[in-house]
């Protein structure tokens, strides 16, 4: 993630819409965990399943696709 634009964007919604789907959502925890055990620090792992969020967001918002689980 780029240290572009609102910082308070970026904790605040981003950081904290990751925690939760990472707390709520299987196949993020499993990429969230794969992400821990190749070293990355908690909110190194915790950005990049924010930045997976993000593109997913953006593909459903993008092409009108209701999301699923599976």
């Amino acid at each position: 993630m780029s240290k572009r634009g609102s910082r308070v964007l970026r904790y605040d919604a981003l950081i904290n819409a990751a925690h939760y789907v990472v707390k709520n959502n299987q196949t993020f925890k499993m990429y969230y965990d794969k992400k821990v055990a190749d070293g990355r620090q908690y909110y190194n792992a915790l950005s990049h399943c924010a930045g997976k969020l993000v593109r997913i967001l953006y593909k459903m918002l993008t092409e009108n696709i209701a999301f699923q689980l599976s």
